[in-house]
């Protein structure tokens, strides 16, 4: 066993060194004399490298605006017109949107305090009916006179006939 980890050993060293060394960064090059014909050309190279990739860039910014805005053509000018078109229809449609569901927030909201005004009218008139009720009920008490549905049941001659072991 010791024997196999040696030649893995050997084997993973023998590897690294066929490997050719990583790539040796290129120096730069020193900058050329300000004013020299290589200073101009440089010059002149960096300012079109620059301006290819800010064209790169406006031509990816109105390819993704071609797949985003509906019925667009291939001429790039169309396309910049269209989505000046769309994004003003999206903003009148965000206007008109706006507006309407403040209305009817407004109206929700107008309808939630008409429902919870009568709901609290509703609670105060159970609450006085209720009172009314339980002061009939002493009234009638005091007065000797058993309130209706129980005098119901206590009159009829069924009621009291039946006991709970004669129903069995």
């Amino acid at each position: 066993m010791q024997q196999d980890v040696h030649q893995q050993h050997q084997q993973a060293q023998s590897v690294q060194q066929q490997a050719p060394p990583p790539p040796a960064r290129p120096q730069p090059t020193p900058k050329p004399q300000v004013g020299t014909e290589e200073w101009h050309k440089q010059r002149r190279d960096n300012h079109k490298e620059v301006e290819r990739r800010r064209r790169e860039t406006i031509n990816e910014g109105i390819n993704e605006l071609a797949k985003i805005v509906p019925n667009c053509e291939k001429n790039k000018g169309s396309i910049l017109q269209r989505a000046v078109q769309y994004i003003m229809q999206l903003k009148e449609a965000e206007t008109t949107n706006i507006e309407k569901w403040t209305l009817e927030k407004l109206l929700t909201e107008q309808a939630i305090q008409e429902l919870s005004q009568a709901n609290e009218k509703l609670k105060l008139e159970c609450e006085r009916a209720w009172r009314e009720a339980e002061t009939w009920k002493k009234s009638c008490l005091q007065a000797g006179v058993t309130p209706s549905n129980q005098q119901s049941q206590q009159q009829t001659p069924q009621n009291q006939s039946e006991t709970p072991s004669s129903s069995s």
